[in-house]
């Protein structure tokens, strides 16, 4: 890999009992990867001790803190997309921090970026991927969600709602989206459609998060799952 290739950008929200640990472990599979591979962490308004556990953990790890106030998982990517390509990086990697899209599969997504792919979405549904730890509703809704988004945008994926993903950091930000909350990825997919992206995907886990951990901030409420079927039929049209 060349200098400033690919970034790894996290977005954070009150997540102060589990960030630490987390992000060490990240950072462990990125320093066996590529001691290049840049790592941002967005802090999108924490209102718990997030910020300064952050700040003090950059004592002993090398990473890049942003510090926003809180706009939602899209405004947070954005932000931390738009910072990593002003420092020299050509894709970022999006991932949560809470360990559910596992560390160690960046690497997979490695081959693809050097095939200048302009997006790398981590599938769910190919055969050497595993969704076994995933509650059965949830494990539901992405299946039900996945079908409509496949019908709808055929690009030949199966995984069109999954936020693990890696991208052309230029391209992401030309598209100007406009959302600040999880429907950013379909949004991001109707551009990948209109502008005839060079898209693949890869091998994923997803993860159930670790007992004791604070509950996720995504959940299926109308806004989420309306804005998710706009941008499925938009892409019809």
């Amino acid at each position: 890999m060349t200098l400033n290739k690919l970034s790894i950008i996290i977005p954070v929200y009150n997540e102060q009992d589990d960030i630490v640990n987390n992000l060490k472990i990240i950072n462990e599979e990125l320093l066996k990867l590529d001691s290049k591979i840049g790592l941002f962490v967005v802090n999108d308004g924490s209102t718990d001790k997030t910020k300064l556990f952050l700040i003090q953990l950059k004592k002993k790890i090398d990473f890049d803190l942003i510090n926003q106030k809180n706009t939602g998982y899209g405004g947070a990517i954005k932000y931390g997309a738009e910072k990593a390509f002003r420092k020299g990086y050509k894709y970022g990697l999006f991932m949560d921090s809470d360990l559910t899209n596992p560390p160690e599969f960046i690497k997979s997504f490695l081959s693809f970026i050097d095939q200048d792919f302009d997006i790398i979405k981590a599938d769910r549904f190919l055969k050497k991927s595993d969704m076994s730890e995933v509650p059965l509703n949830r494990k539901l809704f992405s299946v039900l969600a996945n079908f409509i988004a496949s019908f709808c945008f055929r690009l030949g994926i199966k995984d069109y709602t999954n936020g693990f993903r890696a991208i052309n950091l230029e391209k992401f930000l030309s598209m100007e989206l406009k959302e600040n909350h999880f429907p950013i990825i379909l949004e991001e997919m109707y551009h990948v459609k209109k502008l005839n992206l060079k898209l693949t995907n890869t091998e994923t886990k997803l993860k159930s998060r670790l007992k004791g951990s604070k509950k996720s901030s995504f959940n299926y409420d109308y806004k989420t799952l309306s804005g998710y079927l706009k941008y499925c039929l938009k892409s019809i049209f």
